[in-house]
């Protein structure tokens, strides 16, 4: 019985070292490519494709270009903070809005990284500043339809139906209202807000007329100055954005997904990870069990730290706090922060709905979660090679490396490398199918069957002593 036990720790064990190298390779991968910013920025194409359909049209392509040096000189011009893309046939108005967003500096961390997380206030304020000619790219070098878009998403619009909350805020600055004068002219806004945009000022001021006559005309400039300033901008954001951004979270979930499943298979085929020969190898050698359940303590420590890195959300919300860059009242709301928070842009939501956070509170978050995620970066190299060095130090055949250069030899290094390949196939594709369920899954069937081989082992010691000779 505890053969099997060891047997599976030690299994369970390797699964677990490859996973972590895998979530490792995968946090490079996601920073060098800047996944997070480019999901974003596929968010606001979305939502500014719903806004304003127009926002789909393309703009200038390679086709529509007469020379070599224009092509390069447009490429240069728009395309220099995206090189990954390079899409020109594909490029809409909403995309080229959307990447002027997320490289501006108000929000994004540097030049060469897009912004990973934006507030719905943030997207009108970063547009505006981008029409007034503040940012890393000058309103004059955008597209002509891009200009064109951007103009008409921050025109003023009427509402469908006024929003509530400012018109108390209109109501809330006209302090000569008398207290019980002001909550029954809010209990009259709050009854119309319901009624028709057309009719609705005229509806609600006339009930207002009968509560406070003397300071109607203080009550209708302001409401109706709040009604007015609304822009198409402002209003599509508030019905679309939390659609939109629910939806570019599960796509990135997806994507990361993809990913990882492809790092995996990419290292079970290059260095040959047979599962079904691991543990063969394992079950078959009492000595390596025991060095293997030896080692078990160590990978456990290590896989830990490396998974804490995951809720590096939650991370820099405890460290905004702990480094006392928040006031008292931010600080409370803080006191229990959800450990689920596993990206910038996941804790930069969670603080965004703590009404007391200040926008410079806001801003020291954003620096510490990009500083954290760029110490992710850098610490990979020297956890992948502590996790590799594990691995080569417990005597196991794990990395089996493919010698490419038989590939192009051809002959029979060709075909005894096909035939080793198959002999290996159904190893290989458990293999990818046990990484699959990533790191997380494994680092708790380590702990939990770790936590169960002392009982274990006390019952197979009580039985081995029960069976010994000379004993009643």
């Amino acid at each position: 019985m505890l053969q099997y036990i060891d047997s599976g720790i030690g299994f369970i064990l390797i699964m677990l070292t490859i996973s972590l190298v895998i979530m490792v390779l995968m946090q490079a991968v996601s920073s060098v490519l800047d996944l997070r910013g480019r999901n974003l920025v596929w968010a606001m194409e979305q939502l500014f494709k719903q806004i304003s359909p127009d926002t789909k049209s393309k703009i200038v392509t390679t086709k529509d270009l007469p020379g070599n040096i224009d092509k390069f000189k447009h490429f240069l011009k728009t395309k220099s903070n995206n090189l990954l893309r390079a899409r020109f046939a594909k490029v809409t108005v909403a995309e080229e809005i959307a990447n002027a967003i997320a490289n501006h500096p108000a929000i994004a961390p540097n030049a060469s990284s897009l912004a990973t997380a934006i507030r719905p206030e943030e997207i009108t304020d970063v547009l505006k500043a981008i029409k007034d000619g503040t940012g890393r790219q000058a309103f004059y070098e955008l597209d002509a339809k891009t200009q064109a878009q951007i103009n008409a998403l921050l025109q003023p619009v009427e509402r469908a139906r006024p929003d509530i909350q400012a018109v108390n805020t209109a109501l809330s600055e006209i302090d000569r209202l008398e207290p019980a004068q002001a909550a029954e002219v809010k209990k009259i806004l709050n009854t119309a807000i319901a009624a028709t945009s057309s009719a609705t000022v005229d509806k609600v001021m006339a009930a207002v007329r009968t509560e406070a006559a003397d300071k109607m005309a203080a009550i209708e400039v302001k409401l109706q100055a709040e009604v007015a300033k609304v822009t198409a901008l402002e209003q599509g954001v508030e019905k679309w954005f939390n659609t939109v951004m629910d939806h570019a979270s599960t796509r990135f979930t997806k994507h990361n997904r993809f990913w990882t499943l492809v790092i995996a298979i990419g290292l079970t085929v290059f260095f040959r990870v047979d599962s079904i020969e691991i543990f063969t190898q394992i079950f078959s050698s009492p000595e390596l069990q025991a060095k293997l359940v030896s080692a078990a303590d160590g990978v456990n420590k290590q896989a830990e730290e490396i998974l804490q890195r995951k809720h590096v959300g939650s991370q820099a919300l405890e460290d905004l706090v702990a480094q006392g860059k928040v006031s008292d009242a931010t600080k409370t709301q803080l006191a229990t922060i959800p450990p689920n928070r596993d990206t910038c842009a996941d804790g930069a939501a969670y603080l965004q709905g703590i009404s007391t956070a200040t926008d410079a509170e806001k801003q020291a978050f954003n620096t510490i979660c990009d500083d954290k995620q760029k110490a992710i970066l850098g610490n990979a190299g020297s956890d992948i090679k502590q996790l590799t060095n594990r691995l080569d130090s417990q005597s196991l055949s794990v990395f089996n490396q493919v010698k490419w250069s038989d590939l192009f030899e051809g002959g029979a290094k060709l075909t005894a490398l096909c035939q080793e390949f198959r002999g290996h196939l159904r190893g290989l594709v458990l293999t990818v199918l046990l990484l699959s369920l990533g790191a997380p899954f494994w680092f708790d069937a380590l702990k939990n069957l770790v936590s169960l081989r002392p009982t274990i082992a006390g019952k197979v010691d009580q039985e081995t002593a029960a069976t010994k000779p000379g004993r009643a």
